[in-house]
């Protein structure tokens, strides 16, 4: 008889959600300490400036809140909860979830948990009989692909996919895709980038390279660690070429991060409706933005201005 429940197990994340959200908050608070010109020469050593500084924050946060996922999941199944369970309960998708269990069944070693080898040997065989969700497989998913192409897989609701025509319009600014870093391996069934990084393969600890297409994952605070990742490259000169799909939020610092490094933004008339991967459609409440990155800016002009007015 098992002694813990999917609920305790969701008490125990919001537990540490709240230690983590603590250690944040008073981080962010002892900034005020940094502002000390002197003192920041020491602890500023080996960053670029305060938002440099910054953005290592928040990727040490999104770092641990990815592994405290992935331990929770691997108790979860070691109490036998079924995937769907577990996807409610961290507040997930039901592929998120099914990546997570197989993740697990994987995993050889584990850094940061816990639990003993009679739970992990059980989280293990329940990986192996938990069927793959039918919403990725077969004549759906032949279906899928064929219409949609990509959104980034990194947590829960971030799953959606771009309409391919717009990936193509990119791929014509820029001649080819070389990066997509946040994406899936379903999605690259249409992106088809040079390389790729999936949550699997965190990108974010990557160097990017050449012509980069970028949807990243529209949570926080994912979307501004991804964008100051993406303007910190092509400041270093590593990224050549970039475009990135953003909600056009004009009241948010991630926004106009992403602005003061554009060389044109395309605004688009009414919304992208995305598809999640199971043919879904999603609806969102606002407009997006296209950010280019490049030299190229009467092409991706000539190319974009039918999605919308670019500034």
């Amino acid at each position: 008889m098992k002694s813990e429940t999917p609920d305790s197990i969701h008490g125990r994340l919001l537990e540490s959600a709240h230690i983590s959200g603590y250690s944040f908050g008073r981080a962010c608070r002892n900034l005020e300490w940094l502002i000390d010109e002197d003192r920041w020469k020491t602890v500023g050593q080996g960053f670029e400036d305060i938002n440099d500084f910054l953005a290592t924050i928040d990727l040490s946060h999104f770092k641990i809140a990815i592994e405290q996922r992935k331990q929770l999941s691997k108790k979860l199944a070691a109490i036998e909860a079924t995937e769907r369970e577990a996807a409610r309960l961290l507040g997930v998708s039901a592929a998120t979830s099914h990546r997570d269990r197989l993740a697990s069944n994987e995993a050889k070693t584990d850094p940061i948990s816990s639990v003993n080898e009679e739970e992990d040997d059980l989280a293990s065989n329940e990986a192996k009989t938990d069927p793959p969700p039918p919403t990725q497989s077969g004549e759906k998913a032949e279906e899928v692909a064929g219409k949609k192409a990509h959104r980034t897989q990194f947590t829960g609701e971030d799953e959606w996919y771009t309409p391919l025509e717009y990936i193509e319009a990119a791929r014509e600014v820029m001649g080819d895709i070389d990066l997509d870093p946040a994406t899936s391996e379903f999605g690259q069934n249409r992106i088809k980038a040079k390389k790729h990084y999936t949550i699997e393969n965190n990108g974010l600890d990557e160097e990017w390279q050449g012509r980069v297409w970028l949807n990243p994952p529209y949570s926080q605070p994912n979307i501004d660690i991804f964008i100051k990742k993406i303007s910190k490259e092509y400041k270093a000169g590593n990224v050549k070429e970039a475009i990135i799909l953003t909600h056009n939020h004009t009241d948010t610092g991630w926004f106009h991060r992403a602005a003061r490094s554009a060389s044109k933004i395309c605004f688009t008339k009414g919304r992208i409706n995305y598809e999640g991967p199971t043919g879904e459609i999603a609806h969102p409440t606002q407009g997006a933005a296209f950010f280019y990155y490049g030299t190229k800016t009467e092409k991706f002009i000539s190319i974009f201005q039918q999605f919308g007015f670019i500034r």
